[in-house]
């Protein structure tokens, strides 16, 4: 076990949002779903219903093969999360280019 990325990993997991909520809270159990002969699974109805998730949403399937980890996200989900994360990172790097202008001008 890489004893650095567990540290970091239980550090994350004690991070709280200024609210302070967790940023990692606890997991909902909604059910359990069998995997067909044709490879399907049917996703638990109260866990459709708390996303969401109609006939025809567009599902992506994500996994950490390493850690044993599968994720199921709705597509539209992420990719407005993965949009707002490049508006927030293209701004940052905006102002960080301003502030190494500035600092440059003032040598």
């Amino acid at each position: 076990m890489n004893w650095n990325k567990f540290h970091i990993c239980v550090k994350c997991m004690k991070s709280q949002t200024k609210s302070g909520a967790s940023m990692f809270p606890k997991p909902v159990f909604y059910g359990s779903a069998s995997v067909g002969e044709r490879g399907q699974i049917v996703l638990p109805a109260k866990i459709r219903k708390e996303f969401g998730i109609a006939p025809g949403d567009q599902l992506l399937v994500l996994g950490q093969p390493e850690m044993n980890h599968i994720m199921i996200v709705k597509a539209n989900v992420l990719n407005d999360m993965l949009t707002n994360m490049n508006d927030m990172l293209t701004s940052m790097n905006q102002d960080l280019s301003k502030a190494l202008k500035s600092s440059t001008k003032k040598k």
